[in-house]
């Protein structure tokens, strides 16, 4: 588990003054000098003594002054409140007092408060906006602390639009040898430390090279630089690099301050960490003490960077095998983050609220709960122990819907998902283990589906939830449409700097989507404050409990979930009378074995695929279904959702001499369909046996032939698909046989503008007849080829759609980027947000023929069989069709296309 060691003082905080009057005054130029130098401490009394001789403006001006300089000398609550006293006699200057906020934010961040610090910040911003300051030093200023101030509370992906806005200004304004352009690359150089470690280093190298440049030898700047230099050497093992930084930086810190510093705390922590991975734990609890004492002297015992110290030092005691004072001192940690609650005993749990940094809490909890489980373990063997871990990581589980209010993008979402997965980890190890010590292990089995469950698709649930809370808690019409007219200009905008080829447009592009995203992060704030109700309904998100999914599932039925850590597989098998869980050694080739399973079916590979079949049927099924069963949902995890389960042949005795069509393919005993999560099955099934559509119609698109707009950006020319005209009049006909109506949008009217225009909702069945193609760098920029161009993921999420099935004759449809605690993010998860109730899509891409073959066999097989209407059992026996013939029976004809629903 990486710990969270945030660099709360490594960023640089841009000086707005300029934004005021000049002060004609030699003392308060001196004062100014000094500051910019780094000569706080001669600043402040300068500052102080030019107070004696100064207008009433000006004196305003140089207490704000003077309340910068005190942050910058530590002493950031005596900032604070000298801005506070101010804030009163401001009212009618706004630029002033648009100043005075950007210094309160300076100070909040530095006192470990950071939603204080953005709600400063933005106001302060505001009103820099009214007093038409954009495009000038100070509205850089504040898109550079704003950046840090979102890097702070884990929203990464604003964060570096805000430091990038700035970057570009700052540039534009002073070019590119200026201290504030250091500033930025310094700043954005910390964003990335978590994301890319080489990039980082260089944008701390950029900022060095500008600041030795400019400076003399021993500025802060230079001091400070030099620290992240450091840290990011630590992260790549280079330690003797890294710890001559350290000492440098050490001895800058020394020369100019005596006595506390923020910053010669955070150096010996920076030295303790790096003696900590050289596993020199003595020598790194001694700097860590130093740290501990100096910051304790200048914040009390209450501050995330105590918080952080204990961390580490809790990670050390747990190490070295002091098991109890391990607890104890990550109890500490936990407390020392909280604002009005006072340490308890280490059995206790506390509340949460007030905590100063969610991220630093949640590795507290993390670690008390896994010191609490290797306490047990290795000393006292007591249940009380592991039920402690349990309660913890639940508190853990509890902190993460926390987190998850105030993360902003589904990039910084789905973050946290991949980190909260370390929660559901060891929420399903330790809950298992539990269960297999006491008498009645239903409890602690329920718990270990609980955290199974809680680690699927949690960001598509929430933004469902937020879906239908719009809906449900009476909010007018109209801003529903403004909310979805500001989502569609923001996919528009990233579109547009995703295909931008003008690298003059690039920062114009960059300034607007961040004014679209902010615009949009303040409309749903002003939503969340007028619609109480609204609020409440979002982030009430109920995960299914085992009772309710068992009363949901078919009596035929069996839902089977995986959940996979480095080297166990948890295997989930429940019906609506049974609950079994299996923990199974996973094997050290798994994750080849499923890409070898996917290219032996490209490739018709027969041997290959028959080995990997056979063996991952073995190692996904280690239960025996009861012979009732016909129906299975799976909801895969990772990798798993790549290969589709039908093709896991069930005898493990075969040879490769046997034929294709001979094959006991899983999909010959059971109709199979896939989920996200048993949340969303639930979901879905009451929406769908609630569905009352407009219409029984189906809308049929095909483009067949690719105009050069709809290939824009590809390296080479779609194929037309001749095949596609044949499928959609063949379907057609099926729909107008059984009296029902079938639109067809064909050629240059299988449109962007025909295929999003509102009407769609009143389909049925939507059926697309074309090319996709996914992009895992950028889920949102997915594709569904249409005539004129392309439609992309993040246009769907804007699609207002109620059809029952939505089904994608396309290639790779079905795939997209696969992230930890998310499952696939592509066209998929676009169409169940947009409404789709099913879906079936591709997981290769296709031969145009057979698919042609195998959707018509569908819809047939749904319209006219009574037997098989079903969705899952028409796909099934259109599949079996193509199977049992001569033509198409291997599994890269029949296998790719599957179907997520029932």
């Amino acid at each position: 588990m990486k710990k969270n060691y945030l660099l709360t003082l490594l960023y640089f905080i841009g000086s707005l003054a300029a934004a005021q009057p000049s002060v004609d005054n030699k003392e308060y130029q001196s004062a100014e000098a000094l500051f910019e130098s780094g000569e706080y401490v001669l600043a402040l009394a300068k500052y102080e003594s030019a107070l004696l001789s100064l207008t009433a403006t000006e004196a305003t001006l140089c207490q704000l002054r003077i309340a910068e300089t005190n942050t910058r000398l530590g002493n950031a609550q005596a900032g604070l409140e000298q801005c506070q006293q101010l804030d009163a006699n401001l009212q009618n200057e706004p630029l002033l007092l648009a100043e005075s906020h950007s210094i309160k934010g300076d100070a909040y961040l530095h006192l470990g408060q950071n939603e204080e610090a953005i709600e400063s910040l933005l106001a302060g911003l505001a009103l820099f906006e009214q007093g038409k300051a954009t495009d000038s030093k100070e509205q850089a200023s504040c898109y550079n602390d704003l950046g840090i101030a979102y890097w702070n509370n884990g929203n990464t992906d604003l964060s570096l639009q805000y430091l990038q806005n700035a970057l570009n200004l700052r540039e534009q304004l002073h070019g590119q040898n200026h201290p504030s352009v250091a500033d930025t690359y310094n700043n954005i150089g910390l964003v990335n430390a978590d994301i890319n470690t080489f990039a980082s280093v260089i944008y701390f190298k950029n900022a060095l090279t500008i600041y030795r440049s400019i400076y003399e030898p021993n500025h802060p700047k230079i001091a400070l630089v030099l620290n992240n230099l450091a840290l990011q050497y630590d992260e790549q093992e280079e330690y003797a690099k890294a710890l001559e930084y350290l000492q440098q930086v050490s001895a800058i810190w020394d020369q100019l301050y005596t006595g506390d510093h923020p910053s010669k705390a955070f150096t010996a922590f920076s030295i303790g960490n790096l003696y900590y991975h050289q596993q020199a734990y003595d020598e790194a609890q001694v700097h860590l003490d130093q740290a501990l004492i100096m910051y304790s002297r200048l914040y009390g015992n209450k501050h995330p960077e105590i918080a952080n110290i204990y961390n580490l030092k809790g990670d050390i005691y747990q190490k070295q095998g002091e098991y109890k004072m391990a607890v104890e001192i990550l109890q500490m940690a936990i407390y020392a983050n909280l604002a009005g609650q006072e340490l308890t005993d280490i059995y206790q749990n506390p509340k949460l609220e007030n905590y100063y940094n969610a991220d630093i809490l949640l590795s507290s909890l993390q670690q008390k709960s896994d010191a609490f489980e290797t306490y047990h373990y290795n000393k006292t063997l007591k249940f009380r122990d592991l039920k402690a871990a349990l309660e913890t990581l639940e508190k853990a589980d509890e902190l993460v819907s926390h987190i998850r209010q105030i993360r902003l993008s589904e990039k910084d979402k789905i973050s946290l998902s991949a980190k909260a997965s370390e929660i559901y980890e060891a929420g399903v190890s330790l809950s298992y283990q539990m269960s297999q010590v006491v008498f009645s292990p239903r409890l602690y089995l329920e718990k270990t589906f609980y955290f199974a469950e809680k680690s699927k698709s949690a960001v598509l649930l929430s933004a469902i939830q937020d879906t239908n809370a719009k809906e449900f808690s009476g909010i007018p019409s109209e801003l529903i449409a403004t909310e979805s007219q500001i989502k569609s200009d923001i996919v528009r905008q990233e579109q547009l700097l995703a295909t931008n080829q003008a690298p003059e447009k690039e920062a114009e592009l960059k300034q607007k989507l961040l004014s679209l995203n902010n615009h949009y992060n303040d409309f749903v704030r002003k939503l969340e404050t007028d619609y109480p109700n609204y609020y409440n309904l979002k982030f009430n998100v109920k995960h299914v409990e085992l009772p309710a999914l068992q009363s949901a599932l078919p009596p035929k039925t069996a839902l089977i979930t995986h959940f996979t850590t480095e080297n166990r597989i948890y295997t989930f098998c429940v019906t609506a009378d049974s609950y079994e869980v299996y923990n199974r050694p996973k094997a050290e080739d798994f994750d080849k074995q499923i890409m070898g399973l996917r290219n032996a079916m490209k490739y018709d590979v027969k041997k290959s695929f028959l080995t990997t079949a056979q063996r991952l049927y073995s190692e996904l099924f280690p239960m025996k279904l009861k012979s009732t069963i016909d129906q299975l949902i799976i909801i895969p995890e990772g990798s798993l959702s790549t290969i589709p389960f039908e093709t896991l042949v069930t005898d493990s005795k075969l040879t490769d001499e046997i034929g294709y069509s001979q094959m006991p393919y899983l999909i010959k005993k059971y109709n199979i369909s896939y989920d996200n999560s048993a949340t969303l099955f639930v979901q879905r099934k009451k929406e769908i046996e609630e569905y009352k559509g407009a219409t029984e119609d189906i809308l049929l698109i095909a483009p067949i032939h690719f105009s050069q707009h709809a290939y824009q950006g590809l390296t080479s020319r779609l194929n037309d698909l001749p095949g596609s005209e044949a499928e959609i009049n063949e379907i057609k006909y099926l729909f107008k046989a059984k009296s029902r109506v079938a639109d067809l949008l064909t050629e240059t009217n299988a449109s962007k503008p025909n295929v999003t225009d509102p009407s769609i909702k009143k389909y049925k069945y939507i059926h697309f007849a074309t090319h996709g193609m996914v992009n895992e760098s950028e889920p949102n920029l997915s594709r569904i080829f249409l005539q004129d161009g392309s439609l992309y993921s993040g246009d769907i999420y804007n699609i207002d759609i109620d059809a029952d099935l939505v089904c994608l004759s396309a290639c790779e449809t079905g795939l997209g980027k696969i992230s930890k605690g998310e499952g696939i993010i592509g066209l998929s998860r676009a169409l169940l947000y947009a409404g789709a109730k099913n879906l079936v899509v591709s997981l290769w891409t296709v031969a145009d023929e057979s698919t042609s073959k195998l959707m018509i066999d569908f819809y047939n097989n749904h319209l006219y069989s009574s037997t098989y209407n079903t969705f899952s059992g028409a796909l099934r026996k259109a599949k079996l069709s193509l199977i049992n013939g001569e033509q198409y029976n291997r599994p890269y004809y029949w296998a790719p296309f599957v179907l997520i629903g029932e």
